[in-house]
């Protein structure tokens, strides 16, 4: 972002904004439910493969057709012309995306292979952004190594996933890709709604007031869902667990995982979210360079999206979708989505991107709230309301309030040294009052030093 300037980021993310939703409409809902799909047959090796083949053949015809109707647009409409070059760069998105087959690894729950591969890949990315993004006028090659970033990777999934099917054992007269449809388009509703106030928000920022405000809002967004990614993470490893519980009907380690999956998002959501709205001057200017300050104030305002779209994310598809239960959140989300686009409309000419931040963590707030509501009986099962969970909020505003007690500090250790030592409060307030998943992992570290002094007496 430093290198490229504003505008460079704000032509890049406005058209990967409109690249997405070809990639959204031809993966249709495929990425979440083939998780679940998956998971519920991933210890039989005729329907696993089985139930691959019929979602790959769905994602082969949708490919094509993005294809098709993506090109017909970017030679048939003027407004695209000065975005058709980075628009072709960036489109062999879609079927990297869809060839990756992403669901089926979080699926059968090989978590290694996918952690190893993209910690590989951010790597090269980031050496690649080193090495050839020296200035504005690099836009191009910016854009095709965040598209190898995004999705290069998935070429490796489609030669690795040999080992987990067996194709002597599928004819194609046995595929039944029908009774997928309904279950495929009810979460494809609902992905395609939560994309439209994740990136409908930059196509309306560029089409409303210019690329320069892409780039502003765009740059404290992108930080922010960087951090979400680690939060979500943690999500999709339990996801196709608790779907495979719930499947075989043991509810009560269905409800012992989510109790404890609600805690860890709680634990780590809070000082992420309290540090990007503690130092979010410094982090903009590090990150982005003095040309993006006007970047701080909207990711303040985003800081606790992390701690929102965490929960979100755990009530969606942590509680409704391993019940079948997709129908209420993409009910939620179509709601979420319209309610956005308004308030975009509305105040976006006024208010530009400060407007755009206030209104993604309103609508998101929102969705939170109603499902909270939809969800109250399954919640009080997994001691959701509990005033346990509070104290991971009293935790996080005590590093707040150890944070703003010292001077404001600009220098990359210190503020590294403040983030650990507020951190260490707030584990020390959480060991204090005996949260259960502290003293768990403190009984996990000392029963593993006894073990490993008995190995080496």
């Amino acid at each position: 972002n430093k290198t490229l300037g504003v505008d460079a980021v704000g032509k890049y993310e406005y058209a990967n904004s409109i690249i997405t939703y070809f990639v959204l409409f031809s993966s249709l809902g495929i990425p979440m439910y083939g998780i679940r799909e998956i998971a519920r047959v991933r210890d039989n090796e005729l329907i696993r493969t089985k139930v691959f083949l019929e979602l790959l053949s769905i994602l082969l015809l949708t490919t094509i057709i993005s294809y098709l109707l993506l090109f017909f647009l970017i030679f048939n409409i003027n407004s695209l012309n000065n975005y058709k070059e980075i628009l072709i760069l960036i489109s062999p998105l879609i079927f990297l995306t869809n060839i990756g087959v992403e669901w089926f690894f979080q699926g059968i729950e090989d978590q290694l292979y996918i952690t190893v591969r993209f910690i590989i890949i951010k790597a090269i990315t980031l050496t690649l952004l080193f090495l050839l993004v020296k200035t504005e006028n690099d836009v191009l090659t910016y854009a095709a190594i965040m598209t190898f970033s995004t999705a290069g990777s998935n070429i490796f999934n489609f030669f690795y996933i040999k080992k987990f099917i067996n194709l002597a054992l599928i004819k194609f007269k046995d595929l039944n890709i029908k009774k997928h449809l309904k279950g495929i388009l009810t979460i494809f509703l609902a992905t395609i709604s939560v994309s439209i106030y994740i990136q409908m928000d930059n196509t309306l920022l560029g089409y409303l007031v210019g690329d320069k405000y892409v780039g502003l809002y765009s740059t404290s967004n992108k930080l922010i869902r960087f951090a979400i990614l680690f939060i979500t993470t943690l999500g999709s490893v339990m996801l196709p667990r608790l779907s495979n519980l719930y499947e075989n009907k043991d509810f009560k380690s269905y409800n012992t995982y989510l109790e404890k999956t609600l805690k860890y998002i709680l634990f780590l959501s809070i000082p992420i979210s309290v540090i990007f709205f503690s130092f979010s001057d410094y982090i903009i200017e590090f990150m982005a360079g003095k040309e993006f300050l006007g970047s701080i104030i909207p990711m303040k305002i985003l800081s606790p999206l992390v701690v929102i779209i965490g929960l979100a994310y755990f009530l969606a598809f942590m509680v409704l979708y391993p019940q079948g239960e997709e129908r209420l959140y993409t009910l939620v989300v179509f709601i979420s989505a319209i309610i956005s686009i308004v308030l975009n409309i509305i105040f976006i000419p006024k208010y530009f991107h400060f407007a755009t931040a206030w209104v993604n963590l309103i609508v998101e707030f929102l969705a939170v709230i109603i499902m909270i509501i939809m969800t109250k009986k399954q919640l009080l099962k997994i001691n959701f309301f509990s005033f346990n969970n509070i104290y991971y909020f009293i935790g996080g505003l005590l590093m707040y309030g150890f944070i703003v007690s010292i001077n404001h500090i600009n220098n990359i250790y210190l503020i590294s040294l403040i983030c650990c030592c507020s951190f260490i409060i707030y584990l020390s307030f959480l060991y204090l009052v005996k949260e259960s998943i502290i003293i768990e992992n403190i009984n996990k570290i000392k029963n593993y030093l006894k073990k490993l002094k008995w190995t080496y007496q």
